[in-house]
């Protein structure tokens, strides 16, 4: 540029009104498209079925659990139970499992020398 136009401005053809115009028509063209994008959204919506939840009458039950495993059980503790009374069983009239009735007989034993000695 010279020194005598360095105060001017040029106008140039297509400069101004021409990008205004292009800028305006891209604001346009994308506030269609985000219109046509949301009107398709809201309609092809997928519908949400409601959920059936099955109830039933309140009413006292026994719950039946069965488990199944595999190993050894061992007790936490263990105790012995011993008899305070001593001697041998001479007979036993009856059997593991057998039905008993009240005074029936259910053993024979005898005492050993050394526990009558003590008593």
């Amino acid at each position: 540029m010279s020194p005598e136009n360095a105060g001017t401005t040029v106008e140039r053809p297509g400069n101004g009104r021409k990008r205004r115009g292009f800028a305006r028509w891209i604001v346009i063209g994308l506030s269609v498209v985000t219109a046509v994008a949301a009107i398709y959204g809201i309609t092809h919506r997928k519908k949400t079925t409601k959920t059936v939840i099955q109830t039933a009458a309140v009413e006292r039950q026994d719950i039946t659990v069965t488990v199944e495993a595999n190993g050894s059980i061992e007790p936490i503790n263990v105790i012995e139970v011993k008899s305070k009374a001593s001697g041998q069983i001479m007979k036993m009239p009856v059997d593991v499992g057998s039905n008993v009735t009240p005074n029936q007989l259910r053993r024979t034993s005898r005492r050993r020398p050394t526990d009558t000695a003590a008593a």
